[in-house]
């Protein structure tokens, strides 16, 4: 059985994992997200869809540190909302057409489509209306990891972003 346990809700990039009897800590956020989505079936069910996942997991990545550059200037903000985003999502589209099936990759729901999901719905506010911009897949997308009976739990139940910061 897996327990996963945050040392504090304050840092969550350290996190107590108890597996088989043994117990170890692990930490950074990233390593903790792989090693959580590999024991969850997230990851893919082969090395070649782990590597495809986890390149999703980069961009993703990527344009999190570049819509963090832009958020300070209106003028950046707008280049990457209009212009940059667009962009790499035609990426993710491609992604979606070679190798999945309305999931970035294969045939259900993979830490990718998670990633994603938190990119354009959580960490970029909704008054920078990215969600009016993408594409039908995308949207497609967000709406099959919305529906994920969890997600919808955790979302009905988060706090408003105003209250988080």
């Amino acid at each position: 059985m897996l327990t996963l346990e945050y040392i504090s809700i304050y840092d969550p990039s350290r996190l107590t994992v108890t597996k088989g009897g043994k117990v170890f800590t692990l930490a950074q956020s990233k390593a903790i997200e792989r090693y959580v989505a590999k024991q969850t079936g997230l990851f893919g069910n082969s090395d070649e869809e782990a590597a495809l996942i986890d390149s999703i997991g980069e961009l993703v990545s990527d344009l999190k540190t570049k819509y963090n550059a832009a958020k300070a200037d209106h003028v950046q903000l707008t280049k990457f909302v209009n212009e940059v985003l667009p962009l790499q999502l035609s990426f993710v589209e491609k992604f979606i057409d070679v190798y999945g099936s309305g999931y970035v990759i294969g045939y259900s729901v993979s830490l990718a489509d998670i990633q994603l999901y938190n990119l354009l719905k959580l960490s970029i506010p909704a008054e920078h209306k990215v969600i009016e911009i993408v594409s039908h897949k995308i949207a497609s997308l967000l709406a099959l990891v919305a529906s994920i009976p969890g997600i919808k739990k955790w979302e009905d139940g988060r706090p408003a972003r105003n209250e988080l910061f």
